[in-house]
């Protein structure tokens, strides 16, 4: 960790880390997506019976007498009834329909809105929450800020220097916290030195979410001029058409996820720029951490994001030859699954095969659905231990080959069968 460039004085080491502010935010993605996951169907099972009932209700109402009565009236009077036939038709209508009002909105429309504002300010958060360890632990940033700055009457309550300093960046973070989604990326961008990430991410769909999330706050998800302004035209078309200020946006099944992803992406990208960035001494840890993200993501068949993640875990050249190949392994593997023939092939194209470990040739195997060679090397990887039978079962790598009903008793067979010798596993995913 860098020490702080103003003076030299005591400090305490902040408990705030990048560690830190990735576990929460990945706690706050997956407990965000299993939610909606899980809600999501009982809402269209609500939305279902409550169309049901509206059928029902429209039905019953046109089908009451007293308004049957009304409607024939008129009807032998040509169509041309008088004022008080068709008030009086209004108010049983009304009275019919009253429980129409009571009814509210569609569940799942409500479920995607809120979900859609609390995922926006999960990537808010991130970004606040970065910004605030870069400040705490590189507080010199601040006297290139013009507005960090403190009141007289603040300072003088002010327990000490450190006191004052936290006074300052609380107040830079809260700052940033509410600026524009754009004037956050400058930040990191220009002031904070973190710029690969602009690279990976799509910062032109990321602003259309964060202006959609306005418009749900401010506007009723009502188009204004501003988001007109910030959005291309190619992101806000329905059908052929742009859409235009005064029409009203959704957040549709499909957006949310695709907005999901989006963000999900855009925030473990970020989060290891900057960890490498304002980290050096935890790079190796860092590399580890962005293979096991990638895993995650695999596992949750979450492929694009796994390919966006990877691919840029792989910009960032790993030190460690395992680190480096289990990301392109990661990375192959969100290919394979999204049906990027062309794209995998190139990609194994680029593996030397001439001195691959028995794990590493195992991938390739899988990567090629090469069963046969797979079989053949894996007795050789379990005598040395580089794998165990429960990784068969449960990496995402193999579930192509777990399908073959035989594949457990073929496994089973050649783990009875090695001699295992004793050997530092290697964890490749």
């Amino acid at each position: 960790m860098n020490k702080p460039l103003v003076r030299k004085r005591k400090q305490k080491k902040t408990q705030l880390s990048v560690l830190l502010i990735l576990s929460r935010f990945k706690q706050n993605m997956e407990s965000l997506r299993l939610f909606v996951e899980n809600i999501a169907p009982h809402a269209a099972k609500q939305d279902e019976l409550t169309s049901d009932r509206l059928t029902r209700l429209m039905s019953r109402a046109f089908k009451k007498p007293e308004l049957v009565k009304l409607l024939k009236t008129a009807k032998k009077n040509g169509g041309k009834s008088s004022s008080d036939i068709k008030q009086r038709a209004i108010e049983v209508l009304t009275r019919e329909l009253e429980p129409i009002r009571r009814i509210g909105s569609p569940k799942e429309t409500l479920l995607y809105r809120s979900a859609f504002v609390l995922l926006v300010s999960y990537v808010e958060i991130l970004m606040s929450e970065l910004f605030k360890f870069h400040l705490l632990n590189h507080p010199s940033v601040l006297a290139n800020r013009t507005s960090a700055s403190i009141h007289l009457e603040k300072l003088l309550s002010c327990s000490g220097l450190d006191d004052a300093i936290n006074q300052i960046i609380k107040a830079q973070v809260d700052k940033m916290l509410y600026s524009s989604f754009e004037d956050k990326v400058d930040v990191f961008s220009k002031e904070l030195g973190v710029n690969d990430f602009n690279e990976h991410v799509d910062l032109v769909k990321l602003i259309e979410v964060m202006e959609r999330r306005n418009l749900i706050v401010h506007n009723d998800l009502r188009v204004n001029s501003k988001y007109i302004n910030k959005v291309p035209v190619y992101l806000r078309r329905r059908g052929k058409k742009a859409i235009k200020v005064g029409e009203r946006l959704t957040i549709t099944k499909s957006y949310f996820r695709e907005s999901f992803d989006e963000c999900h992406s855009f925030g473990l990208i970020l989060l290891h720029d900057c960890w490498r960035k304002w980290s050096k001494d935890e790079v190796s840890v860092a590399d580890k951490t962005i293979v096991q993200d990638t895993f995650e993501l695999l596992e949750d068949d979450r492929w694009w994001v796994a390919q966006r993640v990877s691919a840029f875990g792989l910009r960032l050249d790993p030190k460690a030859e395992l680190q480096r190949f289990s990301l392109h392994v990661n990375y192959c593997q969100s290919l394979k699954w999204q049906g990027d023939v062309a794209k995998l092939k190139k990609e194994l194209e680029t593996i030397d095969r001439s001195a691959l470990q028995p794990l590493f040739a195992l991938a390739v195997c899988a990567l090629e659905s090469d069963k046969d060679n797979f079989f053949r090397l894996l007795g050789k990887a379990a005598r040395l231990n580089e794998i165990e039978k429960d990784d068969l079962m449960t990496w995402p790598l193999f579930r192509e080959f777990r399908e073959d009903p035989k594949f457990s008793r073929r496994v089973g067979y050649i783990f009875g069968a090695a001699k295992r010798v004793p050997s530092n596993k290697i964890t490749a995913k």
